[in-house]
């Protein structure tokens, strides 16, 4: 009960840095304020901002913490049999992770330059601006 407690409130805390996932200019590109009309595409820019706010910022973070949380349980549980194969465990599923996530990115970022909704494709700065750009042109 208190796992679940812990990890409801991990989940909740992460709202308010989602909001900062496109930097200065926020998660939402249009609306009051901004002097933009919401469209239909609006929506992919915001998806987008997000999966780029978790791919360069929480999945490098959190597996980070896994990976040091498995050395430390190999580490500590090293006379225990069990517990040192957990502490491996969680290092390989961190692993394991982080190469599915970026793997499904890369194939969402091909489908959608297939689709004609990404315009910049490339590695030149995928840090700070993502993988790729959803442009929505303003009508």
């Amino acid at each position: 009960m208190i796992k679940r407690i812990l990890i409801i409130a991990c989940i909740l805390a992460l709202f308010p840095l989602i909001s900062f996932a496109n930097g200065e200019e926020g998660l939402v590109p249009c609306g009051p304020g901004t002097g933009v009309d919401c469209q239909l595409c609006h929506l992919f820019v915001i998806f987008g901002n997000v999966v780029d706010f978790l791919m360069t910022r929480l999945i490098p973070a959190a597996a980070i913490i896994l990976i040091i949380y498995g050395g430390i349980m190999t580490y500590v549980h090293s006379a225990n049999p069990e517990g040192f194969s957990y502490g491996k465990k969680v290092i390989l599923m961190a692993i394991a992770g982080v190469f599915i996530a970026y793997t499904a990115w890369i194939i969402i970022g091909l489908i959608l330059q297939g689709l004609g909704m990404v315009e910049d494709w490339g590695f030149h700065d995928w840090w700070q601006s993502g993988l790729y750009t959803i442009e929505c042109p303003v009508d």
